[in-house]
């Protein structure tokens, strides 16, 4: 039970400590630690501060089962919002973890579909999307047959000075 005199903060720092260091005690273990009695206390914020925590950014299967886990169980105000992949990504992406990053990526864009908020979230984002994120975006909209959207994104990509490679 969470301190009643703890601040918001205080409180979504506990939660977030606590998720995160159950996350990493139970890594060598393949099943999921339950965090079933913690999505009540799920916010925005919290999802973020937990894919963002960096000792979890050298164990990319432990992020992407959370993430994969919070996409099927939360409530769908919060696994409907593109932050917390953009926020998976990066760190995916700078261990070389392409092809996780794309099939997450083609998951998110089915279900994103027709609002198309991580497109959006994209195209809007100033300079600091990096370019593997805008290259393996890219390729999951044309192979989730929407050359558009990814037509958009290379634009960009070209308004930024980034030069393409062979998966661009």
């Amino acid at each position: 039970m969470m301190n009643p005199n703890i601040g918001t903060d205080g409180k979504e720092q506990k939660l977030t400590q606590t998720i995160t260091t159950m996350l990493l005690t139970n890594h060598n273990n393949p099943q999921q630690p339950n965090l079933q009695p913690f999505i009540p206390h799920f916010t925005l914020p919290i999802i973020i501060s937990i894919l963002s925590f960096k000792p979890l950014h050298s164990h990319p299967k432990i992020l992407i089962s959370f993430f994969k886990w919070f996409q099927s169980n939360a409530p769908s105000s919060l696994s409907h919002s593109p932050k917390p992949l953009l926020t998976l990504l990066p760190p995916l992406l700078s261990r070389r973890q392409f092809a996780a990053a794309k099939s997450l990526l083609l998951d998110f864009i089915t279900s994103d579909h027709p609002r198309h908020t991580l497109h959006h979230h994209l195209i809007r984002a100033d300079h600091s999307v990096p370019k593997p994120l805008l290259d393996t975006s890219l390729s999951a909209y044309v192979h989730s047959q929407q050359p558009e959207l990814a037509y958009q994104i290379f634009n960009k990509m070209k308004r930024l000075h980034f030069r393409p490679n062979l998966l661009t």
